[in-house]
């Protein structure tokens, strides 16, 4: 288990390398690996802009504030 809010935003291996508070070897290795393949690292970046966008934004926010909205209104009437 990873701590802190980072563990709901990166998805290991999808948008990003978690590694646990203190491993110091956890995070050289998750460093070397990305050092050692540029295309990985681009890709894990790339995933995670995205999800942040998508998941994160403000207009995503907005969306789901809505959404709650207008479903708690339906359930009212």
């Amino acid at each position: 288990c990873y701590e802190g809010a980072s563990s709901e935003v990166v998805l290991q291996d999808e948008t990003g390398l978690l590694v646990h508070k203190g491993n110091r070897g956890e995070l050289v290795a998750a460093l070397e690996a990305l050092l050692g393949d540029v295309t990985r690292a681009d890709a894990l970046g790339e995933a995670g802009r995205v999800r942040v966008e998508r998941d994160f934004s403000l207009a995503a926010f907005w969306t789901r504030l809505e959404a709650t909205c207008t479903n708690l209104v339906a359930r009212r009437r």
